[in-house]
């Protein structure tokens, strides 16, 4: 017997945190974003919804970014840790100003 679900998306959306923010959740993997390539003006929005991808396929809720990287002018990686965090494990008004900016 086979079940579909036609819920839409099986994963929550992944946000933006600060180190402090996400304590006591759970640290899953170091994950890592590619602008492309390009001339992409924006490269830094590319690259960390590239890594905000790669931690939703690892089910993560919250990233925290370690650093953006440019390779030459027009592109660049960016490099976060995922979480995965419980429901009152966060602090959601200051992640919400943390993602406001995507």
């Amino acid at each position: 017997m086979l079940l579909f679900f036609a819920s839409g998306n099986l994963f929550a959306e992944v946000h933006i945190a600060s180190e402090t923010d996400i304590q006591g959740c759970e640290y899953l993997a170091e994950v890592d974003g590619s602008s492309g390539y390009g001339k992409n003006h924006n490269w830094q929005n590319l690259a960390k919804l590239s890594a905000l991808n790669k931690a939703e396929q690892l089910t993560a809720t919250h990233i925290t970014m370690v650093n953006l990287h440019p390779i030459g002018a027009f592109n660049g990686v960016a490099i976060a840790r995922a979480y995965r965090c419980g429901p009152n494990q966060v602090n959601e008004a200051s992640i919400n100003q943390a993602n406001e900016h995507l």
